[in-house]
């Protein structure tokens, strides 16, 4: 699944405000939402040169309080579409008051 393809499904099944890296200052009008960054790539290379790109992806899901709904929601997302996650967990951020959950996926680069 592409960035674009995982955008699309990802806000229609959570129904969660999601972009890549920032809000570009243009931020949602509430928590929750969630941002995705690529940290890594995970490339796959064949023997006759052709391989698949994968990118490494970290989501961070923002909220005011932990939201083990939302995040189950989350959760059912990557397992509907066969994305394998690792939970890395929570934390607080006192800066801005609010709790984020980090998840860290693979998704295939364009």
């Amino acid at each position: 699944m592409n960035y674009a393809d995982f955008v699309a499904a990802f806000k229609t099944a959570t129904g969660l405000p999601i972009a890549y890296l920032s809000w570009h200052g243009n931020p949602p009008a509430s928590l929750p939402y969630c941002l995705f960054l690529q940290t890594d790539n995970n490339d796959k290379h064949a023997d006759d040169g052709h391989g698949l790109k994968v990118a490494v992806v970290q989501l961070e899901f923002y909220s005011q309080l932990k939201d083990s709904g939302t995040q189950s929601k989350i959760e059912s997302f990557f397992d509907a579409n066969d994305i394998a996650y690792e939970y890395q967990g929570d934390t607080y951020l006192d800066s801005e008051q609010m709790q984020m959950a980090v998840y860290q996926i693979q998704l295939i680069k364009e």
